[in-house]
């Protein structure tokens, strides 16, 4: 069976190390090249300038590129100028592939006169022309009423990346687990991983005395002799995150993890975390971190890798077939790996894709060989 559409992926500067890994993973499915060199330059005076080697006229493009630290803006220009000049070039259909969605964190008036710089954003990937668009882990769900229906905007749940690699961490200490939110706000997130991990969630309740400045962290539930797992989408100053983790152990915590989708770890994030009571971190690699900050977390970092959940949605899409189901029917495995671990522990609704079995072959390898 043939593609209507020839399946091509390219990549901007941004999103290079993971877009590499998405392609190790879809390569053995096609007998054609589907990588399709971008070539990014950038001239003396800031302007950035793009081409693509190879002839893209009729394909299924897929773009992968983060809008991400440490250069945010130029990531973004990258992003847009590539979505444009595949259209120009024919290409049939565009998905943007975000890692991170900068400027989600700007999803509506923060004071008078001040932008909504998210809706700013999606306005210009509007424009570019872009046909679909696929994010991890958004900051701001209400961002994806920022489209219209007639660009579809796929969401992967950022716990789905971790909870491989956190029932391998864990082992049978999983039973002792609890879900911790460092805020109110992220409580929702939390409660879906913890419904998958089968554990109790709590929560730090965060007030700020306004006389000195200084955060006062309640927590909400009982910690006492558990091993707490804080989990966010964003780790940036770490500063509310480090200060949770203290509060955690000052109510008698036995071990403190953290987890976050989006490593943005500016300024001295790396060191606080270092020298905090964190025990361990896992990142996604929606950003890539940089030499340094893996030598400065050392022992206490893993990075997980989200590039099995994009292959997956990446192939759903070109092959149209659900990506819904594709979640589903890879949850259970997730599901019966807990099960073995906890030695009969109830199972759940909720399921994904191992990272061994990033893409379902059993149901693909018939169909997309050309």
């Amino acid at each position: 069976m043939s593609d209507k559409r020839k399946l091509a992926i390219a990549y901007t500067t941004a999103s290079e190390p993971l877009a590499q890994r998405i392609i190790k993973l879809i390569q053995p499915l096609y007998e054609y090249s589907v990588v399709i060199t971008l070539n990014i330059k950038q001239f003396s005076d800031g302007e950035i300038n793009l081409q693509y080697e190879s002839n893209i006229r009729g394909c299924d493009l897929f773009i992968v590129g983060a809008i991400c630290p440490p250069r945010c803006n130029d990531n973004l220009m990258e992003l847009l100028l590539a979505i444009d000049a595949a259209k120009r070039a024919s290409a049939t259909h565009v998905t943007a592939i975000i890692p991170y969605f900068g400027y989600a964190r700007q999803d509506r008036k923060s004071a008078s006169r001040t932008p909504i710089s998210a809706k700013l954003v999606t306005d210009l990937l509007i424009a570019s022309g872009v046909d679909r668009v696929v994010v991890q882990d958004i900051h701001a769900s209400q961002i994806q009423g920022f489209f219209p229906s007639s660009i579809p905007f796929d969401h992967i749940d950022g716990y789905l990346v971790f909870i491989q690699a956190i029932i391998d961490r864990f082992g049978e200490d999983i039973r002792n687990l609890i879900v911790v939110s460092p805020d109110a706000g992220g409580a929702a997130r939390c409660r879906n991983l913890a419904t998958q991990l089968h554990a109790d969630i709590a929560i730090i309740d965060k007030r700020r005395v306004v006389a000195n400045m200084c955060d006062v962290m309640n927590v909400v539930g009982d910690v006492n002799g558990k091993i707490c797992l804080l989990y966010d989408d964003i780790v940036d100053t770490a500063r509310s995150l480090t200060k949770a983790a203290q509060a955690l152990k000052e109510k008698g915590a036995e071990q403190v993890f953290a987890c976050a989708s989006h490593a943005v770890l500016s300024g001295e994030a790396t060191r606080k975390i270092k020298e905090s009571c964190i025990d361990y971190i896992l990142l996604s690699d929606s950003i890539p971190l940089s030499p340094k900050q893996v030598e400065e977390l050392g022992e206490k970092l893993q990075i997980v890798s989200g590039d099995f959940m994009f292959a997956n949605c990446i192939t759903c899409i070109h092959t149209d077939t659900s990506f819904g189901e594709s979640i589903r029917s890879v949850k259970v495995q997730a599901e019966q790996k807990l099960s073995k671990i906890t030695k009969g522990y109830s199972g759940s609704d909720g399921v994904i894709v191992s990272r061994e079995q990033s893409v379902d072959q059993r149901r693909f390898d018939t169909t997309m060989k050309q």
